[in-house]
């Protein structure tokens, strides 16, 4: 026996599984408009967008482990993932370049007009990243994974090897996995002291986009003041912890950029770039602090 979907609004009454697999299907056009883009345009934005659509996708299928069959789980989770890995180096150094007004005022103005070797190169490497990665994004494999799931999504599954959640109301398995997300996310909070590694509070992220990506793809069954007053709070802890994640992994970039630079340029140049390093280590301890703090205050 096969289901056939069409476009449709969510029900809250609607088996599960027709909800998670609208739920995907939307996701995934939205990952075919913004590979597109991404191919076409010289802003950032599309890829950004791209980013955040295969990331949900990845989060509602995590969550509907137990709602789809399970050969279609491991598939799915396995080409989202490669999607995930083509992209994700360059989306990286378009935060970097972003933000690095910001960081070029953490150290002296002096200090700045010794880093336009270093700019130069992390330019270059964007360059050569895109060029790479947009290749990937035109090419079949891309183009056939994105395909055969909007096909398969819309034509329909094989009911018989449903998940064991799939014939439930959509609304209380929603509801149920927004609540025990939340329940742990409370609990990882309560694990915070201002010994914590770096990898407990970056848990703290994970835990808070879990959470919002269930909200944002399920929104029309969400109509409570609570759960909208949780949403805000969560943005807003979630926006420190995004910061926390871009300087380490901006750190990590240019550490990886720092060596090659050292046979071909200035002392000054390194000088200067070991110093914003180091700034932007002092920056993201204040902010790891801050974190802390707040949770510890919750």
């Amino acid at each position: 026996m096969n289901l056939v979907l069409t476009k449709t609004v969510l029900r809250p009454t609607m088996p599960a599984i027709d909800g998670y697999l609208l739920a995907l299907c939307d996701l995934f056009e939205t990952i075919d408009s913004s590979r597109n883009d991404t191919l076409t345009s010289p802003s950032p934005q599309a890829l950004h967008e791209l980013r955040i659509a295969i990331r949900r996708a990845r989060s509602i299928l995590r969550e509907g482990k137990k709602v789809l069959p399970e050969e279609i789980f491991a598939a799915m989770s396995q080409d989202l993932s490669w999607l995930s890995s083509i992209t994700s180096e360059a989306r990286n150094l378009d935060t970097l370049v972003d933000n690095w007004p910001a960081y070029e005022r953490l150290i002296e103005p002096k200090d700045v007009n010794h880093l336009h070797a270093l700019v130069r190169e992390i330019h270059h490497r964007r360059s050569v990243v895109y060029q790479d990665m947009r290749a990937q994004l035109n090419g079949q494999r891309v183009i056939t994974l994105i395909n055969e799931w909007q096909v398969f999504m819309l034509d329909g599954v094989n009911v018989d090897k449903n998940g064991v959640l799939a014939q439930r109301m959509l609304k209380e398995v929603v509801t149920e996995q927004i609540s025990r997300a939340h329940r742990k996310f409370v609990s990882d909070c309560g694990e915070i002291t201002n010994k914590s590694s770096d990898h407990d509070v970056h848990t703290l992220r994970k835990d808070a986009k879990r959470i919002r990506y269930m909200a944002e793809s399920f929104h029309e069954l969400l109509s409570t003041k609570k759960e909208k007053t949780l949403l805000a709070k969560l943005l807003t802890l979630q926006d420190n912890l995004g910061e926390i994640q871009d300087l380490r992994v901006h750190e990590e970039i240019l550490e990886d950029t720092i060596p090659y630079l050292r046979s071909m340029s200035a002392n000054s140049t390194i000088t200067a770039a070991e110093e914003l390093l180091a700034q932007m280590a002092r920056r993201r301890r204040k902010l790891r602090k801050k974190v802390i703090e707040g949770v510890l205050r919750a």
